[in-house]
């Protein structure tokens, strides 16, 4: 496995756990204005861990899931900024940025 698949590997997994850390700091606050907020946390768990699995086996279209990657995450990034009193979000927004970029190193 070459570097650049390990270092998005390893972003991956990270911005997947702290997706699913912001979703139960997000339930917590029981507000339904973040209920967005909580399904691309979600929506950006899952395919962070699916790419991150992708690259893992060396699969042929570990490039596709990239993409698709980067984009939930950049989408997850925009709406937990939106939210920038809550840490949770605001960690949570920076994991999925960094995570988006290091997909966007797999395409280029």
């Amino acid at each position: 496995m070459n570097e650049v698949y390990e270092s998005c590997i390893q972003q991956c997994i990270r911005t997947a756990q702290q997706a699913e850390h912001c979703i139960v700091e997000c339930m917590k606050e029981q507000n339904p204005e973040i209920l967005r907020c909580m399904q691309l946390n979600r929506d950006s768990a899952d395919i962070c861990l699916f790419a991150s699995k992708m690259m893992m086996r060396g699969s042929e279209n570990a490039a596709l899931a990239c993409e698709l990657c980067a984009t939930i995450c950049e989408d997850c990034a925009e709406e937990c900024n939106k939210h920038s009193t809550l840490q949770h979000c605001i960690d949570c927004a920076k994991a999925c940025e960094e995570c988006a970029a290091e997909c966007r190193k797999i395409l280029n």
